[in-house]
């Protein structure tokens, strides 16, 4: 009675989320407005320095895969990894770069998408939800309720890389993608909490 009594509070917490007020920081440290990005073969990306106003050196550690204008704009070349970095007198910023086909940056956002969609919220919510309701799953199949919670749990240590994946990808015909993940996300954090403070 108590595990059930635990997993409702966990429903209701996460059904009366009330989105979080953002905070805007006035730190006035300097620091580049991308640290990370994904791109394809010919796709490019501006970098800016935030911060500051001083004369910037532009560096690429691999030519091949991610060229870098004096204004900061990276040019994918071919696929692998690089690093820019810009330098301001002795002070350096880097921005770590990923080139990957359109076919497997596309894949890995599909594989993003089910890791969302199908082990968060239909194995994970959607099975506690009907376990509350009359101890079955979704499906209405016989559920161990210990053992959903367990993968549950596990799901969820896989979210910071996925997010880090999905908002490193840059590209207009993304936005969409990246706009319904930001706010699935948010929702996914909540219910995070909520399950630690149910457990």
């Amino acid at each position: 009675m108590k595990k059930v009594f635990k997993l409702l509070l966990l429903l209701i917490c996460v059904a009366t989320s009330v989105p979080a007020t953002t905070v805007l920081s006035r730190a006035s440290s300097i620091a580049l407005n991308k640290t990370n990005v994904i791109l394809s073969p010919k796709q490019t990306c501006q970098l800016k320095i935030i911060g500051s106003k001083k004369k910037i050196k532009w560096i690429t550690s691999k030519k091949k895969v991610a060229s870098i204008s004096d204004a900061g704009k990276i040019t994918a070349k071919s696929t692998g990894s690089a690093t820019i970095t810009a330098k301001i007198g002795k002070k350096k910023y880097t921005c770590k770069v990923k080139v990957m086909t359109s076919t497997a940056i596309l894949k890995k956002l599909t594989d993003a998408y089910n890791w969302h969609c199908e082990d968060i919220w239909n194995k994970g919510f959607c099975d506690i939800y009907h376990y509350i309701e009359d101890g079955s799953d979704s499906l209405g199949k016989k559920m161990n309720i210990e053992k959903t919670l367990t993968k549950l749990r596990s799901a969820l240590k896989k979210k910071t890389a996925w997010n880090k994946f999905v908002t490193s990808v840059q590209g207009n015909k993304y936005k969409k993608y990246k706009a319904t993940w930001k706010k699935l996300y948010k929702e996914t954090v909540f219910l995070e909490k909520c399950l630690r403070a149910g457990t």
